[in-house]
């Protein structure tokens, strides 16, 4: 199973810590007693006797016997610095040292000590040299694995900027040509990933347009039908006919809302316009409704598509007119109260009730009977 990418945060984390907590603290001396905590969870007090490569020996506190610790039960940067002030200005001494912090992973502390070498000793220069390489060498492998593990988890940017902190600080090891063709073939996947989002999106864009065509061919087409059912309702010469036709209009428009309303999805330039235009056509409808509904003396149903017409255009001068019209001459006005020309209007289209054919009879006298005869309206 490949480490989470906190684990690794979280142990790397804790090994900054305690090398801080090691290097900061004074380094004891053969007959100081310092605290160990081993890898298990114990701790062990003493005095330190010696540290080599594979242990540390040492007099437990209260005890008369030395022991020896194995080192590999101990984190190596607390062994570091338990080891380091016993080895004193012992130029090979230090050198065992410095190969033992790149064998641990300590490529930091390795070259601390291949420069203290060179301080100690000027003729050592280039076996420093050497062990400088191997430490940067180290180090960079060290980039490179947290790089890998962080690759393993997903984290490609996190990957790339430990490759790239790489380069920058060991530019010169041969794990930085490794870190450069990582870098690479990230660049390539990159590359890779970016070329499927373009195609996807030219994709996605592609069905926005289609559909956004689908929409407006369907909305075109119906929108057709609406307004030749309203023509054929304006042209009709039945009146209960027309009446109809017009209510069946103002449905064939009110059905395309919810299309437009989906075309405004991929299109919302497109489907401003139709909803614009679409609210223009049911306005002339209403308004169209209303003058019927006037000339059947339904001043309530008037009202309603007054309301509806204002609702959509508040400021539309004819359902204005309409509005004043339904208020003075409603259907709750007398009959013999209403002017005689709009009286006469009704008449001649047939849209009058009985009382309303009495009552212009009664207003008109013989010349309204004999018109009445002349266009056949029913005496009753």
């Amino acid at each position: 199973m490949e480490p989470s990418r906190e684990i690794v945060a979280s142990n790397r984390v804790a090994t900054g810590l305690v090398a801080l907590l090691a290097l900061l603290a004074p380094g004891p001396s053969r007959a100081e007693e310092v605290s160990i905590l081993l890898s298990d969870g114990d701790l062990v007090r003493g005095e330190i006797l010696a540290v080599d490569d594979e242990s540390i020996r040492l007099i437990p506190t209260g005890a008369t016997e030395a022991v020896s610790i194995p080192v590999d039960r101990i984190d190596p940067v607390h062994v570091y610095s338990l080891r380091e002030p016993l080895v004193g200005d012992d130029v090979s001494a230090r050198l065992r040292l410095a190969d033992w912090c790149i064998a641990h992973d300590l490529p930091s502390l390795a070259a601390r000590e291949y420069r203290r070498i060179a301080e100690l000793d000027p003729s050592a220069l280039g076996l420093v040299r050497e062990g400088l390489a191997a430490a940067d060498e180290s180090a960079a492998e060290a980039l490179y694995q947290e790089a890998a593990e962080l690759g393993s988890c997903g984290e490609r940017e996190a990957e790339r900027q430990a490759l790239e902190r790489l380069l920058a600080t060991h530019a010169s090891s041969r794990t930085a040509l490794l870190a450069r063709a990582e870098l690479a073939l990230l660049d390539r996947a990159a590359d890779r990933r970016a070329e499927r989002a373009r195609r996807a999106e030219e994709r996605r864009q592609a069905e926005i347009r289609r559909r956004a065509g689908l929409l407006d061919e369907y909305l075109g087409r119906e929108a057709a039908r609406a307004a030749a059912i309203r023509d054929e309702a304006a042209a009709s010469a039945k009146f209960a006919r027309g009446h109809r036709l017009l209510l069946d209009s103002v449905d064939a428009f009110e059905t395309l809302i919810p299309y437009a309303n989906e075309l405004a999805k991929y299109d919302p330039a497109r489907a401003d316009g139709w909803r614009a235009k679409i609210r223009s056509d049911l306005v002339d409808v209403y308004n169209m409704l209303t003058v019927v509904e006037l000339e059947r003396q339904n001043s309530r149903q008037a009202q309603h598509w007054i309301s509806q017409t204002l609702l959509l255009d508040p400021d539309n001068e004819r359902a204005k007119e309409l509005r004043d019209i339904n208020v003075t001459y409603g259907i709750e006005e007398d009959p013999y109260r209403m002017p005689i020309g709009e009286l006469t209007r009704r008449v001649v289209r047939g849209s009058v009730s009985a009382e309303m054919v009495r009552a212009f009879v009664n207003r008109t006298g013989p010349d309204g009977l004999r018109f009445l005869q002349s266009l056949g309206v029913p005496q009753r």
